[in-house]
């Protein structure tokens, strides 16, 4: 909740994004332990963040505050 505000626009409580973004994010490292191992953990990582991450931020939510890997470079 410290990290995200709602996306203008949206009609999704941010509430409700940020559990389907963590409960997301703990189902696909529970179906890499248990089924697809055959993907490294670096790949894993891109994955999580271009089929969850990015997808909910697009969708609903916006950072409270632009990290180092949102900034813009001077």
């Amino acid at each position: 909740m410290e990290l995200y505000l709602a996306r203008e626009g949206t009609t999704t409580p941010t509430e409700l994004s940020l559990n389907h973004l963590i409960n997301s994010v703990v189902e696909l490292f529970r179906w890499w332990l248990t089924d697809g191992q055959d993907y490294s953990i670096e790949r894993m990582a891109l994955v999580q963040s271009d089929l969850v991450v990015n997808v909910t931020e697009a969708v609903a939510l916006d950072h409270r505050l632009k990290s180092p890997r949102n900034a813009m470079p001077d």
